[in-house]
């Protein structure tokens, strides 16, 4: 197998700003343009094992395979070849204005408009190729190498390791020469199920007052509104099933996509700051708040895995999600860089988008199991944090540029699903997590470490019809450390250097139990490193 992708993006800006008196203009223009191309090459052996030995009550589940060798190109049938290259544009066009006037009274203190204009558009264009050519894998033998990564999973014992693979050299550097040198004549090709165009236009304008008051119980704030009108079209394909008697799909072919969907959302705010003391504050907010689908999200496109024989597919008729928040907050800062705080938050969910399968689904003779996200009704999200951060200021020279910072979320969430008598907790959400981190900052040198942890935490839901029944999907706990370097070279040159997934993180899942495993998956380590410039 070989997965290459290729990124290229341009932003460009400009801004003006002009203060008159009680006054303030500012104007802001942005332009993006990005491309995104993803070639994914594969080539699988296939065989027949007499035994197959599997205990998933182990920390790293194990799978043996006995009276067949792994090694030896003669066990093997050549199996399917898999093309898959994706081809995104994406442009966004953006201009925004905001005047604020300043107010003299013992109250109001300021009225500010804005209005912003966005344009965003997406092209997808997909070549898709899915063949099996069937038969001894002898006489092919220049084609494959032993695994190359045969270290997985800190070089587990408990699954073989040794065995042969494609030379991924080969297949991303000739696939089509591979492909003739197997004898397969059919050459990949654009297909209709995955070409795609999303336009969004939004027109956004906002009022919003901000309040003080220094006498007696010293108050500030602000309250606004925000009115924003969305225009949406999504043109594309999606495939045409017809359900069998057993109950699965069957793809009969497809049938063209074009979505407009117009419509108005006015989102009010407010937000209060109570100055007990110098040290001490209480914060309150209330808002109403929306969240749009993205664009893959959106898309109709179907994206299938023949090896594994799962899929997943978007939903151009989903609905944003909308939201009413209420927040609160308490905070006590003891230093000029020391604080802690305690705060609690709720929020009332409707047209909560969730992802789940719908039963099986036969597709060019092979049954996927497809997942597709929708909007799975109404929520609800509450809890506390607690958390706190400081400097170590007080320490001698370079030492008091250390410091640290930590909290602590408790989450608790509801909703209906899309299936009968099924409730589950948010997508995504755990109900306990916590972060850490060490913190330097000191002259021209900044440096984090962050060790994050989260509880168990939904993934989505799978359908087994009447026969298994719809189970949801969880991730085990699990934690994440980064780390992170910034060192100012000059006023104008900034050396960066991140470390991701330091731990290697390590992705269980499970069906409803944790008797009934999922996957399981170890990601890399990622290490970035640059330079960046300021004029």
């Amino acid at each position: 197998m070989s997965r290459d992708t290729y990124d290229e993006n341009y932003q460009y800006s400009a801004g003006v700003k002009w203060d008159t008196g009680p006054a303030h203009l500012s104007l802001d223009a942005n332009y993006s343009k990005s491309t995104n191309t993803l070639y994914y090459a594969e080539l699988d052996l296939a065989a027949v094992a007499p035994r197959i030995d599997q205990d998933i009550t182990t920390t790293v589940p194990t799978m043996k395979i006995t009276g067949l060798n792994l090694n030896d190109i003669n066990s093997y049938t050549i199996g399917s070849m898999t093309y898959n290259q994706n081809n995104y544009k994406g442009e966004l066009k953006a201009l925004r204005g905001d005047v604020s006037f300043d107010i003299t009274s013992d109250f109001l203190k300021s009225m500010d408009f804005g209005v912003r204009v966005a344009d965003r558009t997406t092209d997808f264009s997909p070549i898709r190729f899915f063949q099996t050519k069937g038969g001894s894998a002898t006489p092919y033998a220049g084609l494959f190498i032993a695994n190359p990564l045969n270290d997985m999973f800190n070089g587990s014992t408990n699954i073989d390791q040794n065995f042969l693979v494609a030379d991924f050299n080969k297949l991303r550097d000739d696939f089509n020469g591979v492909r003739t040198q197997l004898g397969i004549t059919v050459a990949p090709a654009v297909t209709p199920l995955g070409v795609y165009s999303i336009h969004e236009k939004t027109y956004a304008g906002y009022a919003m007052a901000k309040f003080k008051v220094d006498s007696g119980l010293r108050v500030d704030g602000n309250i606004g509104v925000r009115v924003i009108k969305t225009s949406l079209q999504v043109v594309g394909n999606r495939a045409v099933f017809v359900q069998q008697p057993n109950g699965s799909f069957l793809q009969t072919g497809f049938a063209p996509v074009n979505v407009d969907t117009d419509y108005v959302t006015a989102l009010p705010s407010a937000n209060v700051r109570f100055k007990l003391t110098d040290e001490l504050q209480l914060r309150l907010a209330a808002s109403q708040v929306i969240t749009r689908p993205n664009f893959g999200q959106l898309a109709p496109t179907l994206t299938l895995v023949p090896g594994a024989q799962t899929g997943s597919s978007g939903n151009p008729d989903l609905s944003p999600l909308k939201a009413d928040q209420l927040d609160a907050s308490l905070e006590y800062y003891f230093s000029p860089t020391g604080s802690i705080y305690a705060a609690a938050f709720y929020r009332k969910v409707q047209d909560f988008i969730q992802s789940s399968s719908r039963g099986q689904e036969t597709i060019d003779g092979i049954v996927y199991q497809i997942t597709r996200p929708a909007n799975s009704g109404n929520g609800k999200i509450k809890g506390f944090e607690v958390g706190g951060q400081t400097f170590f200021d007080f320490l001698p020279g370079l030492l008091s540029g250390f410091g640290v910072q930590a909290n602590y979320t408790f989450v608790d969430s509801n909703t209906t699903t899309s299936f009968a008598g099924l409730s589950a907790p948010l997508s995504n959400l755990s109900k306990n997590s916590f972060n850490v981190s060490g913190i330097y900052e000191k002259g021209p040198v900044s440096a984090r470490v962050a060790y994050n942890w989260r509880d168990k935490f939904l993934t989505g839901i799978t359908a087994g019809g009447s026969t298994l029944g719809n189970y949801p999907v969880y991730r085990k706990p699990y934690g994440w450390l980064d780390a992170s370097l910034n060192v100012d070279i000059t006023k104008q040159i900034t050396f960066t250097l991140e470390g991701s997934n330091l731990l290697r993180a390590k992705t269980d899942t499970y069906f409803d139990v944790p008797t009934r495993r999922g996957n399981w998956e170890q990601d890399d380590i990622q290490v970035m490193a640059g330079v960046r410039f300021t004029l």
